[in-house]
């Protein structure tokens, strides 16, 4: 079997009943930086709810500017995922070309972020 996947659960520090795919931080708040970001939220919770997020693997992702297909990518404000920059850190790579405030679909490691080197 292919794990697609390699999620957790947290406590939803906040209401994301309108944040799904978007970038979280442990404390179950959205994200800043792709530093601060532990995993993709995969679920609507409510505040205090349990919220699972994929830590590793295939996930959408909500964009924050326009995307090309194999983009590495950032984490920008409010938990949006945004191109890198060179010398910037990187959490993943868009699988497709995306305009932003829509999902993209990417593969994701939040457990070993990379260094963009370009």
């Amino acid at each position: 079997e292919i794990m697609e996947q390699l999620t957790m659960p947290i406590a939803s520090g906040a209401d994301h009943r309108s944040n799904q795919y978007r970038i979280v931080q442990i404390a179950g708040t959205l994200a800043t930086t792709a530093l601060n970001g532990r995993g993709i939220l995969q679920n609507k919770p409510n505040t205090n709810e349990d919220a699972t997020i994929a830590v590793i693997g295939r996930s959408k992702a909500i964009a924050g500017g326009t995307l090309t297909a194999g983009a590495h990518l950032a984490v920008t404000s409010g938990g949006f995922v945004t191109a890198a920059v060179s010398g910037g850190v990187f959490c993943g790579f868009a699988e497709v070309a995306a305009s932003s405030g829509s999902a993209v679909w990417g593969q994701f490691n939040f457990a070993n972020l990379g260094y963009l080197n370009a």
